[in-house]
Parts: C-alpha cells; sequence; structure tokens
C-alpha cells in the first residue's frame, strides 16, 4: 500500500482520503483522482488528454472541465493559479505536480495474536521523489 506525503498533506489513494495536518480534506471523486494522477507522477508534466482519458475513461469531455476541477483541487489544497504551490500550470500543455512529495511504502500487517504491536510486517520504507521539472539527463 502507497501512501504519499507533501507538505502538511498525506494522500492514501487506496483508502481515498487526503488528510491535512490529521485532519481530513473533503475532496469531490474527480478532484481526488487529479490529485492522485499528478502526485504518482510528481515533477513531470501530466498532459491535458493524458488526464482527460483517465479521469473521464473514454468519455469526451472539454478541457475547461478539467480546468474547473484544478481549479477546485488547488482551493482544496489552498492555493490558486496566481498563488500555486503544488500544481503548476504547463500553458497549453497540461499541468505538473512540483511539490516535494515523500513515498512511503507500507507492508500490510497480517492479523495473528501471536503476533506484538510494532513488530514484523508494519515497517514503512520511506522514499523522497524528487519535484520540479525533469533534467535534461533523464532518458524519456
Amino acid at each position: 500500500m502507497l501512501r504519499y506525503a507533501f507538505g502538511p498533506f498525506r494522500l492514501e489513494p487506496t483508502e481515498r482520503r487526503l488528510v491535512r495536518d490529521g485532519e481530513p480534506v473533503d475532496l469531490a471523486p474527480k478532484e481526488f483522482d487529479l490529485l492522485v494522477a499528478l502526485v504518482e507522477r510528481a515533477g513531470e508534466l501530466a498532459t491535458k488528454d493524458e488526464l482527460i482519458a483517465r479521469l473521464w475513461d473514454g468519455v469526451v469531455v472539454d478541457e475547461s472541465a478539467l480546468t474547473v476541477h484544478v481549479s477546485r483541487l488547488r482551493a482544496a489544497l489552498g492555493e490558486s493559479a496566481r498563488a500555486p504551490g503544488s500544481i503548476e500550470t504547463v500553458p497549453r500543455a497540461g499541468y505538473r505536480f512540483v511539490a516535494p512529495v515523500r513515498v512511503e511504502a507500507r507492508r500490510r500487517a497480517r492479523r495473528r495474536a501471536s503476533r506484538a504491536p510494532g513488530g514484523p510486517g508494519r515497517g514503512r520504507r520511506s522514499v523522497e521523489r524528487p519535484s520540479g521539472p525533469p533534467s535534461s539527463s533523464r532518458s524519456r
């Protein structure tokens, strides 16, 4: 199970949960799916076409629908297009999640009566994911 952490936020895609400083953040399903799509590709350009295909799965929608959901997501994160913090607009191309993201891989604990709390199976592994524009040395 993967969890993502950025700024004061923790994102748990499999639980469909976003938490800010321990408090749940209410997101509509499309905004949640959009956030997951951007965070999973932190530092990389997510094109408008890629995001529309992922969020609407074959349904024909106008780009303005995506723009509305990005705006709502920014508001939920406490930012705006004029003062972006996490989501960068790449004009005529798409969006990039630019906040530093930590990926935390958690193993699911097996439920055994003999296992002590905090014992094996409860470990976490944290990996820092780079943010910002990809370097020119990275192959595509």
